[in-house]
């Protein structure tokens, strides 16, 4: 008889009450809580449950959120043009370049843009020089008859 043998399908136990009543307590506990998860409830709330206590939370200060509107302007065309000029002329002096950098930024883009140009050119250049090296590579195969076939033969025979 072994240690396994002692133990049947529905053993039954002793319990006392007050054991009892805790373990239902704990399952009732477990219950709520993997449905409050289930559900989404804050943690918050999860916590407030569980242990019967509310929990102070913290006042946040209110801020004052900046609210984005629509302003309405009204002004003519010559008005326009001053306001955009003189923006213009203050983005100019903080972030422009001069103008002579501006010429050379220019010409050295162009003169890029013709080295790519000369570049791909060359690379056109060289892929059909290759294919037509290739064409004249290749050959077409010898035609196969009867006497190039005993020919073959007789080569192979000497060989050995």
């Amino acid at each position: 008889m072994s240690l396994v043998d002692a133990f049947t399908k529905e053993d039954r136990t002793e319990v006392k009450f007050s054991q009892f009543f805790a373990l239902v307590k704990q399952a009732a506990q477990y219950e709520t809580l993997m449905n409050a998860v289930n559900c989404d409830v804050p943690h918050r709330f999860i916590r407030e449950t569980m242990t019967g206590k509310k929990e102070e939370v913290p006042e946040i200060p209110e801020k004052k959120e900046a609210v984005l509107g629509v302003v309405k302007v009204d002004f003519d065309a010559e008005e326009f043009r001053k306001i955009l000029q003189e923006a213009t002329a203050e983005i100019e002096a903080k972030f422009g370049p001069a103008e002579d950098e501006a010429e050379q930024e220019q010409e050295a883009t162009e003169q890029e843009q013709e080295a790519a140009e000369q570049e791909q050119e060359a690379a056109e250049q060289e892929q059909e020089a290759a294919e037509q090296e290739q064409e004249n590579t290749e050959k077409e195969p010898p035609e196969v008859t009867a006497e190039s076939i005993l020919e073959a033969a007789e080569e192979a025979t000497c060989r050995r």
